[in-house]
């Protein structure tokens, strides 16, 4: 749900000027958002002061640089995984002395 407000913030501040709450609240509106007041006051708390674009260039730098490690722990993990997938896909001769060697 607060992503719809940080939305329409950042909708307000493409503009090129600084979102008022009141601006804020007509993007929600215009959205079909029921907006809660205490919301878009905590949010413009929590913006006040900063540069919206600084704080979306800072998100991007901080995703960029975090995002190599996780990937590349990801692609670790599923080498051993592959490798365990193949081997329980591979039959075995044990599987006829379940049967009672019928097949």
């Amino acid at each position: 749900r607060i992503m719809k407000y940080i939305a329409a913030y950042a909708l307000c501040a493409l503009s090129g000027n600084t979102p008022a709450k009141a601006d804020v609240e007509a993007v929600l509106k215009a959205a079909g958002v029921a907006v809660d007041a205490a919301r878009v006051e905590t949010l413009m708390t929590e913006m006040s002061g900063k540069a919206f674009d600084e704080l979306v260039a800072e998100g991007q730098k901080k995703m960029s640089s975090g995002a190599a490690a996780p990937a590349a722990a990801a692609a670790g993990a599923a080498k051993p995984a592959a490798k365990a997938a193949a081997k329980a896909a591979e039959p075995s001769d044990d599987d006829d002395d379940e049967m009672g060697g019928l097949f």
